[in-house]
C-alpha cells in the first residue's frame, strides 16, 4: 500500500500540554453535563470531550520526526523538572476561533503570569535549540469543552467558576479519528505539589 503524497508517515502531529488532576477532570465533566443540558437549543450537534482528552495546550509544534521529538523531550527535561503544579480558576465560556463560526466551546481561565511565563520559557528554548519558528498567536489559558459541528442561533455563555489544578505536563502526539481527537502522551513529566 502507497503512503499518501506529501504525507511523512513516520512524522507526529505533536504538542505540549498540561492535563489536570483526577480531580479536577470530575469537575470539568459535571460542568460539561450542566452546560448540555443549559445549552441544548443553542448548540447542536456538539461533542463533548471525553474525560481522556481534558488538556490545556502549552505549545502546539507541528507534525515532527520521532527523533526530533526525543531531542525536544530531553531540552524540556530540565525545565520540566523543577516546574511547580499549576492551579487555575476558568471563569467564563468563549466559542472559538470566533464567535460566528465556532468549532469548539471552551472554558477560559483568569491570568495566571506563573502560567504565561512557564509557557514564553518552553517556547523560547525549543526555538533556540531547534531554530523552530513556533505557534505565533499569543497564548491565552483555556481548555476546550466541546467541539462543534454546527452551530445554531446565538448562545447566550454564562459565567461560570471552575478551579482546576494540573499536576502533569505531557509531551503528546495528536491523532484524529471518527470517534475524535486521541491524545497519547509521548513523554510526561510529574509537577511538584504546591505546599
Amino acid at each position: 500500500m502507497n503512503a499518501l503524497p506529501n504525507r511523512k508517515p513516520t512524522n507526529l502531529r505533536c504538542f505540549i500540554g498540561l492535563e489536570p488532576s483526577s480531580k479536577s477532570k470530575d469537575e470539568l465533566l459535571q460542568l460539561s453535563r450542566q452546560l448540555a443540558s443549559t445549552y441544548s437549543k443553542g448548540l447542536n450537534n456538539i461533542r463533548w470531550q471525553r474525560e481522556d482528552q481534558l488538556h490545556m495546550t502549552l505549545l502546539f509544534l507541528g507534525e515532527l520526526n520521532k527523533q526530533l521529538v526525543g531531542e525536544i523531550a530531553k531540552v524540556a527535561d530540565p525545565a520540566f523538572s523543577n516546574l511547580a503544579s499549576v492551579n487555575l480558576h476558568f471563569t467564563s465560556l468563549r466559542l472559538i476561533p470566533t464567535p460566528r463560526k465556532p468549532r469548539c466551546l471552551a472554558a477560559a481561565a483568569q491570568p495566571d503570569s506563573g502560567l504565561k511565563e512557564i509557557q514564553a520559557l518552553i517556547k523560547r528554548n525549543i526555538e533556540i535549540s531547534f531554530q523552530m519558528e513556533l505557534d505565533k498567536r499569543r497564548f491565552w489559558p483555556h481548555l476546550t469543552l466541546a467541539r462543534l459541528k454546527r452551530f445554531v442561533g446565538k448562545a447566550q455563555l454564562s459565567e461560570i467558576s471552575c478551579r482546576c489544578e494540573f499536576r502533569t505536563i505531557h509531551l503528546y502526539q495528536s491523532m484524529l479519528s471518527s470517534t475524535g481527537a486521541q491524545y497519547n502522551p509521548l513523554f510526561s513529566w510529574s509537577l511538584k505539589e504546591l505546599s
